[in-house]
Formats: C-alpha cells, structure tokens, sequence
C-alpha cells in the first residue's frame, strides 16, 4: 500500500470489487464515504453496501458496527478528507476504461469506414 499520511489502519474493503451504483444525477459511485469520529480517532466507512445498497450516514455507522468495513481509520478528519478524495479519484480512473461502447480500435474502423463511403461516386 502506498504510503497514506495519517493512516493508523488499513481498510478492510475490497476496493477492487465494488458495486457500481447509479446516482440521481446519473454519475456512478462505488465506495461513496463518510468520517466518523471513534475512539478519538477518524474511520471512513463505505455508505455503498458490497450487495449495492446506497445508505443514510446513520445506517452507515450501523453498517460498520455490525461488519467492522471502513475504509481506513486516520488521526485527523483532515487526513481522511485527503484520503477519501484521493481513494474517490482512483475509483472514478478505474471505471472509465471500462466504458461499455466501442473500443478505440472499433471507432477508428468505423471512421475509416465512413470516410472511404464518402470518396466514392455511386
């Protein structure tokens, strides 16, 4: 794991097998988080359940009660802020190469395809 300024304590999320759930708002959210002082100490748990449920604050903290799932546990809020920023760019990189449209070698075609129909007289 890279080095995370703050961090006393690995996550225990999978982070490479998240749900992908969709927003209002049409964007895509997989380890949607929030901070929560414990123990004098800040955890960041998950509010997007392994099984895709999208939860309140409230029911999060039940969540990571019941299961013990965070993301990371911190010293300061600041530095799990930093981290669920960071963590939130990461897991918005990795959904892009899986767009499902065409690959770039399809589209690339499919221009070749259009221009050469367009330089013909028929």
């Amino acid at each position: 794991m890279p080095d995370v300024p703050g961090l006393l304590v690995p996550g225990t999320v999978d982070l490479l097998h998240r749900p992908r759930v969709k927003n209002l708002d049409g964007s895509i959210s997989t380890v949607r988080s929030i901070g929560v002082n414990v123990d004098g100490h800040e955890v960041l748990i998950p509010t997007v359940t392994p099984d895709g449920r999208m939860l309140t604050p409230a029911q999060a903290v039940q969540e990571f009660r019941k299961t013990g799932q965070h993301l990371g546990i911190f010293d300061t809020p600041q530095h799990a802020t930093a981290y669920a920023e960071q963590l939130h760019q990461q897991q918005a990189g990795s959904l892009a190469p899986s767009w499902p449209g065409p690959s770039l070698d399809g589209l690339v075609q499919a221009i070749q395809a259009v221009a050469t129909h367009m330089g013909r007289k028929e």
